[in-house]
């Protein structure tokens, strides 16, 4: 018999809750080592980054050099804070208005990697 991949909401909340009554970075630290391996602690950090770096106004060209991630996951780390449940916005107090680049950013990010300017681009702002 195959088991459900999926946590249950009593699996989940453990784990959140395992989290939340940790207060010293090494003993997380220790358990981000016993529960993940380095390749999803590493995701998650750059994630992370590029969620702080968007939050700081940071353009996906320059996130994309800095960490390296593709447009794609820089992408999915802003709709996740337009869109999703708040946890990057809690994690760098951001008001709900606040919006952070989008979709007018990897459109300029696509269109610089092919030569084009923004200006000449109505899809990132241009004419």
């Amino acid at each position: 018999m195959v088991k459900n991949k999926t946590a249950s909401i009593e699996q989940l909340t453990f784990l959140y809750k395992t989290f939340a009554e940790i207060t010293d970075p090494d003993q997380i630290a220790n358990l981000m080592t016993d529960l993940c391996t380095i390749r999803e602690t590493t995701e998650m950090a750059t994630r992370l980054d590029v969620a702080k770096m968007l939050a700081q106004g940071a353009s996906y060209l320059k996130i994309q050099e800095a960490t390296g991630s593709s447009a794609t996951t820089i992408a999915r780390v802003s709709k996740c804070i337009n869109h999703g449940a708040g946890g990057y916005r809690t994690v760098f107090g951001l008001d709900q208005q606040d919006r952070v680049a989008d979709e007018a950013s990897l459109a300029e990010l696509v269109a610089q990697s092919r030569g084009i300017s923004g200006q000449n681009n109505p899809a990132a702002g241009g004419r």
